[in-house]
């Protein structure tokens, strides 16, 4: 018998089970919304703006998040935050924002006074997800119109494309 089982008399302690807890049956009247777009369903929309039910935006979210995977444009928040450092760093060694830089300007910053190896800064530089955190490009999480194949956006002024079924990056127009 161990100390702790000596305090409890020897018995097992077993958890008090904590009652269930059910959700309350919806008693709102959905009756004056739309129906849900999906052409198999005749769910009620919760709210009158939106266009699926839960149910069917859900899994139509699911899908445009899986695509952007696929595609490479997604960027994640680790990466955001360690950009952001780099950025944050090298901005304040160049005296002025990273975003208003030329690519060498920041290159030459990222080698001679930070000391990072030429094909590492090289290659943070050329990255479509730095330049979208940097400011240089659009974000490559940006979403944009689709139309005859590819995706449309402004971004500073310019028009930028990119494919809808091929991973890349955005590609400026004209």
């Amino acid at each position: 018998m161990g100390f702790f089982d000596w305090l409890t008399g020897g018995k097992k302690s077993t958890p008090n089970p904590q009652p269930v807890q059910r959700r309350p049956i919806n008693t709102i009247d959905l009756s004056g919304n739309p129906i849900c777009a999906s052409e198999t369903c005749a769910q009620h929309v919760f709210k009158p703006e939106h266009t699926h039910c839960y149910t069917h935006w859900k899994i139509g979210e699911t899908q445009r998040k899986e695509h952007a995977r696929k595609m490479g444009r997604t960027v994640s928040s680790s990466r955001k935050r360690n950009y952001n450092r780099l950025i944050s760093s090298s901005s304040t060694l160049l005296g002025k924002s990273i975003e208003s830089c030329d690519e060498q300007t920041v290159l030459d910053c990222l080698t001679t006074k930070m000391g990072i190896h030429p094909g590492h800064a090289a290659a943070f530089t050329s990255s479509a997800a730095a330049r979208g955190v940097i400011g240089w490009d659009p974000p490559i999480d940006k979403e944009g119109l689709e139309n005859e194949g590819h995706e449309w956006t402004d971004f500073k002024g310019v028009r930028w494309y990119r494919s809808v079924s091929q991973p890349g990056p955005w590609t400026r127009h004209g």
